[in-house]
């Protein structure tokens, strides 16, 4: 809402997209918003956040250089509402794999990728039910229920389902 702070991550990745440590350096903090302001608020693991206010609606993207190397990122868009209760955008990814079908990392670690590093609203596993146990099945409940935070991070329960899929 316009007026009103965001507060937002600053993660520092490689050529491959790994997180890695944060820049010590000095950030530049820039929009397409004249009116915006930003401040520097501290570090949380891997992060360093920051708390942007912008000054008017509509989309927007802030971009932030380290004035001592020259890297530079910019955020995904977001929205300004002029009013509260405006229409919200919402980042999420549904359709996520762990190890216990054919992906990566158990369903805590998606979880935690998603809120910690991709800085999402709502995601879901999307695991291959052919390839789940019941047991499996159980943890995915289990850790989408312990990882939802309503308001900061949904997540909702899912599975993928191949009606013509070999159960292996």
């Amino acid at each position: 809402v316009e007026g009103e702070g965001v507060e937002m991550a600053i993660l520092t990745r490689d050529d491959e997209s790994n997180t890695c440590e944060p820049t010590e350096g000095v950030l530049e903090i820039t929009s397409n918003d004249p009116r915006a302001q930003a401040e520097l608020i501290g570090r949380e693991g891997d992060q360093r956040r920051m708390r942007v206010t912008f000054g008017t609606p509509g989309e927007k993207v802030v971009r932030v250089t380290d004035l001592e190397t020259g890297l530079t990122g910019a955020s995904n868009p977001t929205i300004c509402n002029a009013e509260p209760g405006a229409n919200e955008l919402f980042w999420g990814d549904i359709h996520g794999h762990t190890w216990l079908s054919d992906g990566l990392k158990m369903p805590e670690e998606y979880f935690e990728f998603a809120r910690e590093e991709a800085a999402l609203d709502f995601t879901a596993t999307a695991d291959h039910s052919q390839y789940m146990s019941e047991e499996d099945w159980e943890h995915i409940k289990r850790a989408t229920r312990e990882y939802n935070r309503p308001g900061e991070m949904v997540t909702l329960l899912g599975y993928e389902y191949s009606m013509n899929a070999r159960k292996e």
